[in-house]
């Protein structure tokens, strides 16, 4: 089922640090688009 089986902690890793950049960068849109309408109201 799994021929080439991952280094323990490589895929739970790269999932973290995945979801760490997402989580960021959803932020980081919120907060941009939360500013930016507060500037122009």
């Amino acid at each position: 089922m799994h021929p080439h089986p991952l280094p323990p902690g490589s895929y739970k890793q790269r999932v973290s640090t995945g979801a760490l950049i997402a989580a960021f960068l959803v932020l980081l849109f919120i907060g941009g688009t939360y500013a930016w309408e507060n500037i122009w109201d």
